[in-house]
């Protein structure tokens, strides 16, 4: 059972006890934003390509999954864990909670020191007649990117119900290795049933390319199939990954 009181009593003591560390990260943040701002404006001929979106990627990504790695960091530590795991809420409650700071809240805050700092930035520069326009989330479908950070968080989130120590790192290894395997083995299984030699690269999941007469051929999914694999990494892979932290957290509490 969910009880949203007590996921909002959850809420409030993860604030307390981590305000001045969520203020702290805050902060920091917006200097780091800052920092990069300044960086690609001064050696601006020398980037090539949207600089801003790459900014704001590292950012969401990178400190995301930190964010997310971190927030079970007291599952690592045995004193610790049986605090976390003796709360009067349910496994489900305690999921939720987890979610909602690592994925609801943290893009809240981080959206919130983006445009902040670039809207000080932007005025800063304001009296030259060439400077980058705010960035638009909805163009090229840009926003899409919430789908890739909603499951980097899940999957760091559950990295670290799994793993005890170095759970970053491990996760991070884990991503990596499978990321490897499945873009290798599907240029492997793609050139077997396909019998094309000349396979030069692709997106897995979605489109692969091949040279034919010295230019370079696409083969995009059939649409049917295309979106049953958008609906799968976009809608039930999250849930999936929720469900195994969930199972995992509640054989942590049972052991």
């Amino acid at each position: 059972m969910i009880h949203l009181q007590k996921i909002l009593l959850l809420s409030k003591r993860e604030w307390k006890e981590n305000q001045r560390t969520y203020l702290v990260g805050f902060t920091a943040l917006m200097a780091i934003f800052g920092l990069l701002f300044a960086i690609t404006w001064h050696f601006r001929n020398s980037f090539t390509g949207d600089t801003s979106r790459a900014i704001f990627l590292l950012g969401l990504l990178g400190g995301g999954s930190l964010f997310a790695a971190a927030y079970m960091r007291d599952l690592g530590t045995p004193a610790k864990a049986v605090w976390q795991i003796c709360l009067p809420a349910s496994i489900a409650e305690k999921v939720v909670v987890a979610i909602l700071f690592s994925v609801v809240y943290y893009l809240i805050v981080f959206l919130s020191a983006y445009y902040l700092v670039e809207y000080m930035f932007l005025l800063l520069i304001s009296d030259n007649f060439h400077h980058p326009d705010s960035l638009n989330l909805f163009k090229n479908n840009f926003y899409e990117f919430v789908y890739l950070f909603v499951n980097l968080q899940l999957l760091m989130l559950t990295g670290s119900v799994i793993f005890r120590k170095a759970a970053f790192l491990k996760t991070l290894l884990l991503i990596i290795v499978l990321f490897s395997l499945i873009n290798t083995g599907n240029n492997l299984l793609l050139a077997l049933l396909t019998g094309e030699k000349h396979i030069n690269g692709g997106a897995v999941f979605n489109y692969f390319q091949f040279v034919h007469k010295g230019e370079n051929v696409y083969v995009n999914l059939p649409g049917q199939l295309d979106s049953a694999i958008t609906v799968f990494f976009h809608f039930l892979l999250p849930v999936l990954l929720a469900g195994i932290m969930y199972f995992k957290l509640k054989e942590t509490a049972f052991r």
